[in-house]
């Protein structure tokens, strides 16, 4: 899952989003993403993340998760407990107009609010995680994810190498989805949408209005939770592993109105957002 500006190789990614009531920020979604990345290119790369957030996005978006690698991993335990297998370092954080760049773990984060934003940003991540210029992927983006904002993550590990869990929070622009960037493009071209791509990853979602009691939910026992992190992540999840060729596009799950609601991780789906509809790829 994501979409590389050059030839790079990701395993083990972990996925997570849910819907939440913030006692501060009010309603709203919490994406969660990590991997192992690994740089196939002579320079630097980086993987570009979408999101459909309504409102503007700073680096006050992006959570420390540093004391708490394993919580993805424990989301994948609480969904699959047979398989169970048992940071953040802030840098200066540069502003310029609604651009901007920070470091975060093996990452040097551009965050923008329009992918047409991001090559004029490049100068200013450092040389060695500078990737070179991919107009094809930002265009492809400027046109096909309009209103989303985007996060460009550089790095330049040429030995595969886990990153620290990243945990986002942004107001959501579509409350009828749940919605994770999913679609997969790793040798620096756009992604070619509805085309088969190989798939290993786990997609976890949960709800402020998922029952206790859901048939499907799942609780999370966390190996630790910091503080910082306690109104932002859930009790119970569902999940599960998508895996083998599929149609390329993001992870979607419709979301039912009403105060209580149960969450089927079966109704998880590969699918493409095209002016609000849900276009279903599988």
């Amino acid at each position: 899952m994501c979409v590389s500006l050059q030839d790079a190789e990701f395993t083990g990614t972990l996925l997570y989003i849910g819907e939440n009531i913030h006692p501060q920020h009010g309603e709203i979604r919490v994406l969660g993403y990590q991997n192992t990345p690994k740089n196939k290119s002579k320079g630097g790369n980086a993987m570009l993340l979408h999101f459909p957030a309504g409102k503007l996005m700073n680096p006050d978006n992006i959570l420390d998760a540093s004391k708490a690698r394993s919580i993805l991993k424990d989301m994948k335990d609480a969904v699959s407990p047979q398989m169970a297998t048992r940071g953040m370092s802030s840098g200066s954080r540069m502003k310029k107009g609604i651009v901007h760049v920070f470091d975060h773990d093996i990452y040097t984060i551009v965050l923008a609010k329009h992918a047409s934003d991001i090559p004029q940003a490049l100068s200013r991540v450092p040389v060695d995680r500078r990737p070179e210029l991919n107009r094809e992927i930002f265009e492809y983006y400027t046109q096909r994810f309009p209103g989303y904002q985007y996060a460009l993550c550089c790095f330049n590990n040429k030995e595969a190498q886990q990153a620290a869990p990243m945990f986002w929070w942004y107001t959501p622009k579509n409350n009828n989805f749940l919605e994770l960037p999913g679609i997969d493009a790793h040798d620096g071209s756009p992604p070619k949408e509805g085309a088969m791509v190989h798939v290993n990853s786990w997609v976890f979602m949960s709800s402020h209005r998922l029952r206790d009691n859901a048939i499907n939910a799942r609780r999370v026992s966390y190996t630790f939770l910091p503080d910082n992190l306690k109104d932002f992540l859930p009790k119970n999840i569902v999940g599960k592993r998508f895996s083998g060729a599929m149609k390329n596009g993001d992870y979607l799950m419709p979301l039912d109105t009403g105060p209580s609601i149960d969450l089927d991780a079966g109704r998880i789906v590969r699918s493409i957002i095209s002016n609000g509809l849900n276009q279903n790829l599988v």
